[in-house]
């Protein structure tokens, strides 16, 4: 009998799959419907209790932009798909080409741009050539970010232009909108908390320093402005080759100390600044010095320089 049975269900016509045309595929968006019948042209004029339904989901699941992939066989004589697509959640520059990011780290070549429309910032630090548990991580860092940016419901994370999460470590972004937005260090803490005392004090710092290049908000009430004041400074849009720093406090400027004549003679005599500061480092404000910066750079203060105080 189980033999009959058998034979009946691989042999009789109105179990055989007649053409592609009666293989039903939902839940794409981006794979088209070519791309996933296309494992299944062996399969035509046969009987769909022959196809090998293991071996085709596996087929579908090793499409890019499929996460997971179901196959099941439809009474007479049909085959239904369901795909489950991978969601991007930024552009990623790989080497100079830009390409599309999920939140598990695996990268997707760009779809149609006729049937898919993105806005998402450009990440860096996440290439090709990376294993996929570091592409992974630092997406996690990303997502974390993000989030963090957007928990008082403010949706910050719209306005991201890029983000570089090359130093696990240190978040660097740049924000888009009107006027001159330069390059944030946010550490690896405390994002929303940065991203709030950077946005009380952009204005400030911008009409202080026409060529602000970047901000580091990593150090507390104290922030390092690369004020871009030296000639010929280099300059990358993610890139921190800094020459000129500027320490400033990152307290309100009402709680600013006022400059006073020993102050102001400190100003004049960069030693005895300097010395000062050695004495009270809560009294200082601001200073300036020149150094050579590096892309990834461990808490460093200035060898030498003159202390001033802002009122």
């Amino acid at each position: 009998a189980g033999l009959t049975v058998k034979s009946f269900l691989f042999q009789n016509r109105h179990f055989i799959l007649q053409s592609t045309e009666g293989i039903q595929v939902s839940g794409n968006r981006v794979v088209t419907r070519s791309q996933a019948t296309a494992f299944f042209e062996p399969d035509v004029s046969r009987s769909i209790y022959r196809i090998p339904l293991a071996h085709r989901k596996a087929q579908l699941q090793g499409i890019q932009w499929v996460l997971s992939a179901t196959v099941m066989r439809l009474w007479p004589n049909r085959i239904r798909i369901n795909l489950v697509e991978r969601t991007p959640v930024a552009f990623a520059l790989d080497s100079n080409s830009v390409r599309l990011v999920d939140d598990q780290g695996v990268l997707l070549d760009l779809p149609d741009a006729a049937s898919q429309h993105y806005s998402f910032p450009v990440l860096t630090g996440i290439t090709s050539s990376d294993p996929l548990p570091i592409r992974l991580a630092r997406v996690a860092i990303y997502l974390e970010f993000v989030h963090a940016l957007d928990s008082q419901g403010g949706r910050i994370s719209s306005t991201l232009s890029q983000v570089d999460l090359s130093d696990p470590e240190d978040v660097r972004a740049i924000f888009a909108g009107s006027g001159r937005h330069p390059l944030i260090h946010f550490g690896n803490s405390d994002y929303l908390a940065r991203y709030q005392a950077y946005q009380a004090h952009l204005t400030e710092w911008l009409q202080q320093y026409p060529g602000l290049r970047s901000v580091d908000m990593r150090y507390g009430k104290q922030v390092v402005l690369d004020t871009g004041s030296v000639p010929d400074a280099p300059s990358a849009p993610l890139n921190d080759s800094t020459d000129a720093k500027e320490f400033v406090s990152a307290k309100p400027p009402a709680a600013t100390p006022r400059s006073s004549p020993q102050s102001a003679s400190s100003a004049r005599n960069p030693k005895t600044s300097s010395r000062s500061a050695r004495q009270a480092p809560t009294h200082a404000s601001a200073t300036h010095h020149k150094s050579t910066a590096h892309s990834h750079r461990s808490r460093h203060t200035p060898e030498r320089g003159h202390r001033v105080k802002h009122p």
